[in-house]
């Protein structure tokens, strides 16, 4: 609720500047003040839209502030507070001999305060909640939020009671204020594509696309292996790839399954708004050595292999893969960037056109960064993509033998790369 009345306004000298002092409102925690003339005041007869010029504290949250310079010779300044909480309060004086209303004009007018800031805060769960289908359980922590445009909030959440299990991921939907169980670790969810024995034991953070689907990490026991990537989707589960020996590892016929898909902290898998996951995973070859890939699974359609240390890099034909950075990234069409490490000390930017089924080399180490010589060459290429839904890639790479040593750039890996900017001396400071 915006304060209520007015304070009361007090002027006073301080040198050649203006004090400024007003009385406290019980509601308020912070105050406008507007400035404008009194002869133009007049003479639009008292049209608050022209004559009010300044906003000269604005959520101020103090009761005084210094005013400087002096008004035009032969004209006045006049001064209006109001409490700002809540859109703010009125400027009206309350009086019976004021005549029209100011708010509706001031607000409309180019020196206007800007309205506080006002939050709509709900309640999406609480400890001490009963979490859904879990009777007589109750919330006790909550972490992880992610959520979308549509302002849907999926979380996890740990619970505490009589029956099995104490955690879950839980979805909340705004338009019916509800919260409905993803999954949880009790006895009566099992993991899909496992037998009903199966339970699940734990899950990483979710993440949540614009469908509304859920991807996340789970782990669980007395099943085929330990672990696997799953989407939710307000109609079914469906497993994306688990480390079943059973499962095969795309381009590797006769490998023994993944067995693990490695995430450290504050590093997720990576869902599209097409149900595409992308992830770096483990796998055990034919002679049970253990390798490393990208992967892009589709519910619908299984996995994809984007890389694995068993191919040469796009551009170094000598090459393989060695090893890939966890920090990918994936756009709305189901495309992976990714920084990759190679055989030779060499490492580059990679584009996977899930449509074409191409990996596409953006930059490595061998090739000469747009805006310097045929002797410069990328000496780094940061590990942290990001791409748009064009499939264009920025990254960060430094460089030696050239005009300064560090770039930012975009890529496709089909048109040629632009330099974004430099420190080669050749772009000004905005």
């Amino acid at each position: 609720t915006p304060p209520a009345g007015t304070p009361e306004l007090l002027l006073d000298r301080a040198g050649a500047d203006v004090r400024l002092e007003w009385s406290m409102l019980p509601d308020a925690t912070a105050y406008d003040v507007v400035r404008g003339e009194l002869g133009l005041l007049q003479a639009t007869g008292g049209d608050f839209v022209v004559a009010t010029l300044e906003c000269i504290a604005d959520d101020e949250p103090s009761n005084s502030i210094i005013h400087e310079g002096d008004p035009p010779s032969g004209d006045a300044f006049w001064f209006l507070v109001r409490g700002a909480d809540c859109g703010g309060g009125p400027f009206e004086s309350l009086f019976a001999s004021q005549v029209g209303l100011r708010d509706p004009e001031i607000e409309a007018a180019d020196g206007a305060c800007q309205p506080f800031p006002t939050h709509d805060v709900r309640v999406i769960a609480r400890t001490g909640d009963e979490p859904p289908e879990r009777p007589g359980e109750v919330f006790t922590t909550f972490t992880d939020p992610d959520l979308n445009d549509a302002g849907q909030v999926v979380f996890k959440g740990n619970f505490d009671g009589p029956l099995s299990g104490n955690e879950g991921i839980y979805l909340w939907d705004p338009s019916g204020e509800t919260v409905e169980r993803v999954v949880d670790d009790s006895f009566d969810s099992s993991p899909p594509g496992q037998s009903g024995a199966t339970s699940w034991t734990s899950f990483g953070p979710p993440v949540l696309n614009e469908a509304g689907n859920v991807l996340f990490r789970g782990n669980f026991s007395f099943g085929d292996n330990s672990q696997g990537l799953y989407v939710f989707t307000p109609t079914i589960d469906t497993v994306i790839f688990d480390d079943n020996p059973l499962q095969p590892v795309p381009g590797q016929p006769g490998a023994n399954g993944f067995t693990t898909f490695p995430f450290s902290a504050g590093v997720l898998p990576l869902v599209s708004d097409n149900d595409f996951g992308a992830t770096v995973a483990r796998y055990l070859n034919t002679g049970f050595v253990e390798l490393e890939g990208v992967y892009l699974g589709d519910s619908l359609a299984g996995i994809v292999r984007v890389a694995d240390v068993t191919l040469a890099p796009p551009g170094q034909p000598l090459s393989t893969f060695v090893s890939f950075d966890w920090f990918m990234s994936m756009n709305s069409s189901g495309d992976v960037a990714l920084h990759a490490e190679y055989t030779g000390g060499g490492h580059g930017m990679y584009r996977f056109e899930r449509t074409s089924g191409t990996l596409l080399r953006i930059a490595d180490t061998g090739v000469t960064p747009p805006g310097q010589s045929g002797l410069s060459t990328f000496s780094l290429i940061e590990g942290f993509p990001s791409m748009n839904d064009t499939g264009g890639v920025a990254f960060r790479g430094s460089y030696s033998n050239g005009t300064g040593n560090q770039g930012l750039y975009q890529g496709d890996g089909v048109g040629p790369m632009q330099l974004v900017v430099d420190n080669s001396g050749a772009f000004p400071v905005p």
